[in-house]
């Protein structure tokens, strides 16, 4: 990473913790909130273009009397990674919600949405507790916000699409993410 790189990561996420966190968290805290709302845009733009093909194969009757595990599978394959999310949202659209209570319930149910493995991720960011505290001091909508930026999504696309590093596009994976040959690369070193 160049520097002009680096300083427009660092003034990307020095933003965010100046805009959305400050006041209402403390500075160790800062990394345990960012980190995984990144993760979690980064899957979401990943996901974006089979989205609407995953939410129509997902709702089919079908679908539903498939067994649990030839869903995943199919869902693996629809989206050419190890992972799905069939909710009906995405950040992008949880963006324009305006009530703070209907946006947690919303977040909530895109989490949910999630495939094993990226459940297993939020998990272990214990994401939801920092959801409950961000909605709770009213920056969720703000952070979602932040991390729906034009500059934020036309960094990691093109990241994905030229060098392809943050994940394997292994179809229907049965091995979890931390587990695989190929692993994320932090933001910072891109």
């Amino acid at each position: 990473m160049n520097q002009a790189q680096y300083s427009r990561l660092f003034s990307f996420l020095f933003n965010i913790a100046n805009d959305v966190l400050v006041q209402a968290f403390e500075k160790g805290d800062y990394k345990k909130i960012t980190l995984p709302f990144i993760v979690l845009r980064r899957l979401d733009l990943l996901l974006e273009p089979t989205k609407e093909t995953v939410l129509n194969f997902s709702g089919a009757e079908e679908f539903k009397m498939m067994p649990e595990e030839s869903q995943e599978q199919q869902l693996c394959q629809l989206t050419g990674y190890p992972f799905y999310n069939t909710s009906a949202f995405t950040m992008k659209m949880l963006r324009s919600e305006t009530d703070n209570t209907r946006l947690r319930q919303n977040f909530e149910a895109y989490l949910d949405g999630f495939s094993t493995h990226v459940q297993d991720i939020i998990s272990k960011f214990d994401l939801r507790h920092y959801v409950e505290k961000l909605s709770a001091a009213g920056r969720l909508g703000l952070l979602i916000e932040k991390m729906t930026d034009a500059w934020w999504k036309a960094r990691w696309t093109r990241t994905c699409a030229t060098r392809n590093r943050f994940l394997c596009r292994t179809p229907a994976a049965s091995k979890p993410l931390w587990r695989m040959k190929c692993y994320p690369t932090h933001p910072m070193h891109l």
